[in-house]
Parts: structure tokens; sequence; C-alpha cells
């Protein structure tokens, strides 16, 4: 019975090994002009024009994507920046490739976002946690028990 549990455990093992050192390594540090580091731009390789993997880049703008071998289109885009695509990127399972880029930055206008400020998250005059509820409000309300409504959440029955 031992001798069962550790080829179990050896074929779980190697198992993990052999997959280990069959994937390729893709990794690297993107920065702008000015040498800082980018953090949250994405990541994205292409294998024959489909997308294969993907990541972003951590607080000090490194990366690191695994996958199988083979020949990439690697594609680095944030917002603000220009996108970079390097294509032919080879990739040999078992080993790190190391790919370093800077992003320079996009003269296009990026889309504005219109933001309606609707209720402050933080009344500061109002110290109580209670609410009003007025005639139209209580005819639609979700419950008639007059037990069951003083346990509502009025925020979360309000629709912004």
């Amino acid at each position: 019975m031992k001798a069962k549990l550790i080829l179990f455990v050896l074929f779980f093992i190697g198992k993990n090994l052999v997959v280990a050192q069959s994937l390729a390594t893709l990794r690297g540090v993107l920065t702008d002009k000015s040498g800082e580091t980018i953090i949250g731009a994405s990541v994205i390789l292409f294998k024959d024009r489909v997308k294969k993997a993907a990541t972003s880049t951590g607080i000090d703008g490194d990366y690191s994507v695994n996958t199988d071998g083979g020949t990439y289109d690697v594609e680095f885009s944030c917002v603000g920046l220009k996108t970079l695509r390097i294509n032919n990127v080879v990739l040999h399972a078992g080993q790190i490739v190391k790919l370093n880029e800077i992003l320079e930055e996009s003269p296009e206008v990026l889309p504005y976002c219109r933001y309606i400020h609707r209720l402050p998250i933080i009344e500061q005059d109002n110290t109580s946690a209670s609410f009003r509820l007025d005639k139209e409000q209580i005819k639609n309300l979700p419950t008639r028990d007059i037990s069951n409504m003083a346990n509502l959440n009025w925020n979360i029955l309000t629709r912004y």
C-alpha cells in the first residue's frame, strides 16, 4: 500500500515538473520615456492572430506570462499611451525571455467619462441612521409587513 502511495505522489510531482518545463516564460518591465514604470498596462500574446495569453503589469511595471513555446506577436497597451506591437517573438519551452519596453504618450484625445453625482456617500450633517419615507415610497416597498420594514436598508432600495 505504501508503494502505491509513493508512486502516486511521485507521478503527480513528476507530471508538474514536466508541465513546468514545457512552458515558456515572457517577462519584463514597461516604462514611459521618463523612466517611470507603467502600472496596469495590458500585455497580450497573439499566435496566428488569436489571443493566447494575457496579463497586466504590476506596481513596479513588471509582468510575467507563462505559455506554450512558439512564435508570438506581443502587444503592450495602456490608456493614454501608444499601443506597441512586437511581432515574431520566439519563446522556447523551459526558457525565460526578457522583453523590456518603453511606451510613448499618445497624442489622441481620450473620450471623457461623465460622472453624475446623485447622493453623497456620507452626509456630514446627518448623525443618525434614520430615514424618512413619503407616501409614494411606502406604497412601492417590496413588503407590507411593518416588522420587515424596520429591517430594510434604504440605500439598497434606492435606485441611483
